[in-house]
């Protein structure tokens, strides 16, 4: 499990308090439904790129998501943004 920490300034939690009862609970939902939002796209690329390629997919979300990442099918952020600035430089020389 990861663990994330969120450094806010003292008017900025003021702020969050008057959205949420509990600002740190409201954290943790916001970003529990945005990894949901996420993980549902990332299944579906993957479900994709094994009907086109007429690979099983798998059972489980953990497997499926592996599938995706070993195949080059996910990537991470970071990794499209270096593969993007690799076109971005090719194409300026």
């Amino acid at each position: 499990m990861k663990r994330l920490i969120v450094d806010i300034e003292d008017l900025e939690f003021v702020a969050l308090e008057t959205a949420a009862v509990d600002p740190r609970e409201w954290l943790k939902n916001f970003v529990g439904v945005r990894v949901k939002k996420e993980l549902a796209g990332l299944k579906m690329v993957v479900a994709q790129h094994c009907m086109n390629e007429g690979v099983s997919l798998p059972t489980t979300e953990a497997e499926i998501i592996s599938l995706g990442i070993s195949n080059g099918w996910i990537k991470t952020a970071a990794q499209r943004q270096a593969e993007a600035e690799v076109v971005q430089a090719s194409t300026q020389a």
